[in-house]
């Protein structure tokens, strides 16, 4: 039975391996700025990190209860090796744990970089925003069909509007620059 259980341990470590190397990618990518693609990589790396703890740790009770009280189960002359096998699980568990709160600060770093994108995007947006209000509202105003409306018919009124315009984006960046 320690071989067996021994061989099952040992041959969890490729996989383990496996999620370490993944993990440590992840870190190399998080600042190559393709944070969409990470989310789902991300996620990914945990549920596998969560899976593998999910099948390792259980093991952890039992073999903790067969190394205190091997006579109850095996005989006396077995308590090391069962010893050896827990602390071979102990390794694995605190491996696994290890990574997946590398992945968690991970996730939270790389939603913290998408978040700064998005409010990046969001400042334009309400700049862009800001500048055309101005523009839109005199010519909303000016394009109105009512009698006696000023400077319509001025020799210069195409210019007197246009720069009335540019005067009020002007001070809308000004206002919001602040």
């Amino acid at each position: 039975m320690y071989k067996i259980l021994t061989h099952l341990f040992r041959s969890l470590f490729p996989q383990l391996d496996h999620i370490i190397k993944k993990v440590d990618e992840l870190e190399h990518k998080i600042f190559k700025g393709k944070q969409e693609e990470l989310v789902s990589e991300i996620s990914l790396y945990r549920r596998e990190a969560i899976d593998f703890k999910r099948i390792v740790g259980p093991n952890i009770k039992i073999l903790e209860e067969i190394k205190e009280n091997p006579s109850e189960f095996f005989g006396e002359d077995i308590a090391p090796y069962f010893h050896e096998l827990h602390t071979v699980n102990s390794r694995l568990i605190s491996l696994i744990e290890s990574q997946t709160e590398t992945l968690l600060v991970l996730h939270e770093t790389n939603e913290s970089i998408l978040s700064n994108k998005l409010s990046n995007i969001m400042k334009i947006l309400t700049m862009f925003s800001v500048i055309v209000f101005p523009l839109t509202l005199f010519a909303s105003i000016w394009g109105m069909n009512v009698e006696n409306m000023p400077l319509v018919g001025h020799q210069q009124d195409f210019w007197v509007l246009i720069g009335m315009m540019g005067i009020g984006t002007f001070l809308m960046l000004m206002i919001f620059k602040m």
